[in-house]
């Protein structure tokens, strides 16, 4: 996988530019209230739909394998959705853009805390 923001939007290069905007995924619109965490494939933003906080995964894919595996985790995470010990899984879409370059959204229930501060705390 490669870096593909720049593929998409040149001027779109840092994430919080999306505060206040606006995706669909699935069957739900969210607004972008703030970036959650950002790698080196992808990027997680804390959504709000409905007064309700979601965290959404965005991510590029260029080619078939890539996703592929895109496509796997979002099986594998709709599969093992209401496991006790693993993040849920609400909805997703794979858009194709015109240079071929695939969006993947991914829409997960937002979880405050993570495994560090959880660790620490006991």
């Amino acid at each position: 996988m490669k870096k593909l923001f720049s593929k998409i939007d040149n001027s779109n290069k840092d994430p919080n530019c999306f505060v206040g905007k606006q995706f669909t995924v699935g069957r739900t619109s969210v607004t972008v209230e703030d970036v959650i965490a950002e790698g080196g494939f992808a990027v997680v933003f804390l959504v709000k739909s409905n007064n309700k906080k979601y965290a959404v995964k965005r991510l590029f894919v260029n080619d078939e394998v890539d996703l592929g595996v895109a496509k796997k985790e979002i099986q594998i995470a709709s599969s093992l959705n209401g496991h006790k010990n693993i993040v849920g899984f609400i909805d997703s879409n794979i858009t194709r853009h015109n240079n071929g370059v695939h969006e993947v959204l991914m829409l997960m229930p937002y979880c405050p805390s993570n495994v560090l501060t959880l660790m620490n705390n006991r």
